[in-house]
């Protein structure tokens, strides 16, 4: 299991990374630029208001971005590990992704499952 925060500047080759390992590990990708541009395309109120954001030039929020990383992570793409490209972006995030990933590992435990099979 793959449990990762691909660092680096825009155009640093997170991306092109991110797609080898994805295919050599079968793990996820989350990348939260591409994950926000395709809410953004969407024709919905969440659609409409993070495109709003982005053509803005302004942030998303940081409860929001948890919001759609914390659901992607509970996916079943995201079973076998994930990478975070993107995220966290600030101590707020990193915090938050902490506690969620503690949260699930506690909850792994409960349920007596190993957790080199999350």
């Amino acid at each position: 299991s793959i449990r990762s925060v691909l660092l680096g500047p825009p155009g640093a080759g997170k991306g092109t990374q991110a797609l080898n390992l994805k295919e050599q590990f079968g793990v996820c990708h989350l990348s939260t630029g591409d994950m926000l541009r395709e809410i953004a395309k969407q024709d919905s109120p969440l659609g409409q208001r993070v495109a709003r954001t982005l053509k803005a030039g302004e942030l998303v929020t940081d409860s929001l971005v948890i919001e759609i990383i914390e659901a992607n992570l509970q996916s079943d793409e995201c079973r076998l590990g994930f990478m975070l490209d993107g995220f966290p972006r600030n101590l707020t995030q990193a915090a938050k992704l902490d506690e969620y990933l503690e949260k699930q590992w506690y909850q792994r435990r409960v349920r007596g499952e190993d957790d080199s099979s999350a």
